[in-house]
């Protein structure tokens, strides 16, 4: 279904672009009303129906009466304070979903602008004092561990400690995102683009990785971040990692050097960029209970996204802070990987089912984690050879995680399946996915 409705406002964009380039009309304010006229129909159309939300321009304020910089496109919720002779409101931003600047033209030149009004929210939200569902998955999915294993936060490494609390702060500010209708010409050119742009900026302060947007398009393509909500790939320890989690079988000779434990910030994708937009769009929705995931409908195509931006959080002089690494790729190279790939549960052995199975029965006692010298659990294996040969692959499909010794499942409802032709399956039986591909592959 996202498929066919991301299509369908592609469609419903390039129609509309097409007939306001016609217009006759040279006066800027007004043809940036038109495309932001444009922008707030296609959020509308992306929206389910049914909901008591609301597309809007205006400011986003918070209870200290602070005031960001006017925004283009705001997806509001309750009610917000009209500015008297405007069409513009004053949202509370703990009232505000989403965040849309809006450019005809998204180039090196317009891409400053945009950056920094929608970096203009960050310090409106004020942190709660508890988590949320969201952060919790995001945490799962890319430091590979839950977030209430932490006795003491502060405890952590530093690399692990802040990508932690940007995971958290993506988790309860609005999602930022720059929509350019006309731009660049290749993906390759607005890769480089942005790096350069970096480049300039990474000695000024607002360029961490909570401050980039979540999403800039420019034309067809699109630059966004991996902060697990949706996407997001597990930290890597080393270049074999790297790769095999993107997918990338070839080890291009521009790549340079990689550290330990990066995060895949930043990637690009040269197609539809409508389906990102509504990828990001519904699963805050989703998050935040206003719609049930099922809308997402039959999605078994994943996005084959392209690693631009690795970063890790590093110390020097008795100072915190980010260190970045351009994920380089050529232009060739880009072209030569597929858009999608299809998704599938992953495949174990008989030994992974036996660990799954007794992870899952110890949480249904109240259990949420064991330790690897667990006597029940080597009874079950024979042997912690066994435990210690087995685990990697469960902890690569984010299956597990395994912190100073200790166990836990990351799954919300971790099925184990076996299949008629003998072969075990494994994946979280919360995803939607998992029931469509078996539906799909095994009928009775």
């Amino acid at each position: 279904m996202i498929s066919t409705v991301a299509d369908l406002l592609d469609a419903l964009k390039h129609q509309e672009v097409k007939m306001l380039d016609e217009q006759k009309i040279t006066h800027a304010p007004t043809i940036g009303s038109m495309y932001e006229g444009l922008t707030r129909n296609i959020l509308e159309l992306a929206l389910p129906i049914g909901l008591d939300l609301k597309v809007v321009s205006g400011f986003i304020t918070n209870k200290k009466g602070h005031l960001s910089k006017q925004i283009d496109c705001m997806l509001v919720k309750g009610e917000g304070e009209n500015i008297p002779y405007t069409d513009n409101y004053k949202y509370d931003v703990e009232n505000v979903i989403a965040i849309v600047e809006v450019k005809k033209n998204l180039y090196s030149s317009e891409l400053d602008s945009a950056y920094k009004n929608l970096a203009s929210i960050q310090s409106l939200q004020e942190t709660p004092q508890s988590g949320n569902i969201l952060f919790a998955s995001a945490h799962r999915q890319i430091l590979q561990s839950d977030p209430r294993d932490y006795v003491d936060i502060n405890q952590l490494p530093l690399w692990k400690r802040l990508i932690g609390f940007t995971l958290y702060k993506e988790s309860i500010l609005p999602i930022r995102m720059a929509l350019g209708y006309h731009g660049f010409t290749s993906e390759f050119s607005f890769r480089e683009a942005f790096i350069n742009y970096l480049g300039r900026n990474l000695q000024s302060s607002g360029y961490s990785p909570v401050d980039l947007p979540n999403l800039i398009i420019s034309d067809k393509y699109s630059l966004i971040k991996l902060s697990g909500m949706p996407y997001g790939i597990p930290i890597f320890k080393n270049r074999q990692d790297m790769f095999a989690a993107f997918g990338l079988r070839d080890d291009p000779d521009d790549v340079p050097p990689v550290t330990t434990d990066l995060w895949a910030l930043y990637a690009s994708y040269p197609a539809n960029p409508m389906l990102l937009f509504l990828q990001l769009l519904w699963t805050r929705l989703v998050y935040n209970e206003k719609v049930s995931g099922k809308i997402f409908g039959l999605d078994l195509d994943v996005e084959f996204v392209r690693p631009l931006i690795l970063a890790k959080a590093i110390e020097q002089n008795g100072q915190s802070g980010w260190h970045y690494e351009y994920f380089a790729l050529s232009e060739k190279f880009l072209n030569s990987i597929p858009l999608s790939v299809k998704w599938k549960p992953v495949e174990i052995n008989m030994e992974q089912a036996v660990i799954l199975t007794y992870l899952g029965d110890q949480e249904r006692k109240g259990l949420f984690s064991i330790s690897v010298t667990d006597s029940g659990l080597l009874s079950e294996l024979k042997s912690r050879d066994l435990l210690d040969k087995n685990l990697d692959l469960l902890m690569k499909a984010n299956l597990v995680s395994l912190e100073d010794g200790i166990l836990r499942l990351l799954t919300q409802e971790c099925a184990v399946i076996v299949m008629p032709d003998g072969r075990f399956l494994a994946w979280d039986n919360d995803d939607p996915r998992l029931m469509d591909w078996l539906r799909l592959n095994y009928r009775p």
